[in-house]
């Protein structure tokens, strides 16, 4: 017969396979979940005391290897090591060395899969907290651009030409219209995955079975996830929540694009402050807008991430998985690049500096009949700059007798080019002034209006929610935060 350590095809087998981790957790990971690998281990306790599975002087011995236990890891000690199979077998070796077998009764009614479903609800749950009082913070910056704003125009552009004169605060607003339905979803999604897995595959053997619904209360948890025979492998919720920060990072990233192109030579209508750029080597006197460009790819790589994890969940079975828990990789890359582009975003916003004199002179409406009229000579057969020499001069007339293109007689077109026939009063359009009154006004004070109504509500409803969750959720001291 071949020795242990020998296999049939002549390799040395490793003498302690069967405590190698088998698939290592991502470093970052380690750091993460622990902390909810405490308090959701602490709350399992008391309801293995409350199905009278142990006594309440267990429990208190577990609580308090779980706080030793926590404090290390805040000091920066670290419970797993090489010999361990994976985070949860870690925390109750460490556990065991602290209480003894006491520890591994702790394992009662529960299996690492449950324990880790459980701990990740509990992170997804905090990150939609985090990125809802940090998506409402925007919303707030954006409002007070607009009000800030309102008597200031822009030009308009529509295919990427300049179409009409529009008050600038309506681009803010519609930025904030766009996060307030990020907000909406995030709220939405938060019911679906504030439950707790029913776990009770975990059960058959006991003699009684656990209070799950106890376990919600503790952890503030909204109930329980009554699918017995997936709520383990179930992560809709983890595609849900990129697929929210997908559509966020989109309209972000369209945000981004759009400042960027604004801070541009060629448009120069908003810069930021000499610490925002960065200075070129191979020409030390122009200073980019590196960080708008962070801002705007680091915000569209969300949905790469939401791609990421449904070709991982694609095609598994329903029922417990370890494919289930290997998008965590992706979930936490998203999470931190969440977390990256909405404190940018945040440092970012207050900074821009608009050129409101150049908006106001670009708005003006022959700015835009001016490249409509260049347009028409080149449709009637003229060089590109000579349709240019021909139009420049007009402009120049129109802005010294204060009059617009579409004011001009017939006449006084043909003094500049005899190509200018009636036609082209269908290329030039009329000044239609906002004044500082009318329709446009009282929309921008109605949008106003309810967009502080809205954030109003979604800040009292996330302050509720956070309030309960605080409340409920069983603590072991630390201080990793």
């Amino acid at each position: 017969m071949e020795s242990d350590d020998q296999s049939k095809n002549g390799f040395p087998v490793p003498t302690r396979v069967s405590r190698m981790r088998r698939f290592p957790t991502p470093p970052d990971l380690e750091k993460i979940l622990p902390r909810y690998q405490l308090a959701s281990s602490a709350a399992h306790a008391r309801v293995l005391m409350a199905s009278g599975l142990i006594k309440a002087e267990v429990v208190d011995q577990i609580v308090t290897g779980l706080e030793q236990i926590g404090q290390e890891f805040a000091a920066g000690k670290h419970f797993i090591n090489d010999d361990d199979i994976d985070l949860y077998t870690a925390l109750i070796r460490r556990l065991s060395e602290l209480t003894g077998t006491v520890g591994e009764r702790l394992n009662q009614g529960r299996s690492d899969e449950d324990w880790l479903a459980t701990d990740v609800r509990l992170w997804v749950r905090d990150t939609l907290l985090d990125a809802l009082l940090k998506l409402i913070e925007l919303r707030t910056m954006f409002l007070q651009l607009a009000t800030a704003h309102e008597d200031v125009f822009f030009s308009a552009y529509t295919h990427m030409q300049p179409k009409r004169r529009e008050m600038l605060c309506f681009h803010f607003l519609s930025v904030e219209s766009r996060l307030r339905q990020d907000c909406e979803r995030f709220l939405d999604l938060f019911g679906r995955v504030n439950l707790i897995s029913a776990g009770l595959d975990n059960q058959i053997l006991l003699e009684h079975p656990l209070d799950r619904g106890l376990l919600a209360r503790l952890l503030g948890f909204d109930g329980i996830q009554h699918n017995t025979f997936d709520s383990v492998s179930e992560v809709d919720y983890v595609i849900e929540f990129a697929s929210c920060a997908a559509i966020f990072g989109t309209h972000l990233s369209q945000f981004a694009g759009e400042m960027l192109l604004w801070s541009t030579q060629e448009f120069g209508l908003v810069r930021l402050p000499r610490q925002f750029s960065f200075e070129n080597e191979t020409f030390p006197d122009r200073k980019s807008s590196e960080v708008l460009e962070v801002l705007r790819s680091r915000s569209a790589s969300l949905g790469y991430k939401l791609t990421e994890i449904l070709s991982q969940l694609k095609g598994i079975p329903s029922a417990s998985s370890h494919e289930s828990s290997e998008v965590l990789s992706a979930l936490n890359e998203l999470i931190y690049n969440l977390d990256f582009v909405l404190e940018l975003t945040k440092t970012i916003l207050p900074a821009l500096i608009f050129d409101i004199k150049r908006m106001t002179d670009l708005s003006e409406v022959d700015m835009a009949n001016r490249a409509n009229a260049i347009d028409y000579l080149i449709e009637k057969g003229f060089a590109p700059d000579k349709a240019v020499s021909l139009v420049e001069p007009l402009v120049e007339y129109c802005r010294k007798r204060k009059r617009t293109m579409s004011d001009l007689a017939p006449g006084e077109w043909m003094q500049f080019s005899p190509a200018f026939d009636r036609d082209i009063y269908k290329y030039v359009s009329k000044d239609e002034s906002l004044g500082t009154s009318g329709p446009r006004y009282e929309l921008v004070s109605q949008a106003i209006g309810y967009g502080r109504q809205r954030l109003a509500h979604d800040h009292e409803q996330l302050a509720a929610l956070s309030s309960k969750v605080k409340s409920l959720t069983v603590e072991v001291p630390t201080t990793t935060e």
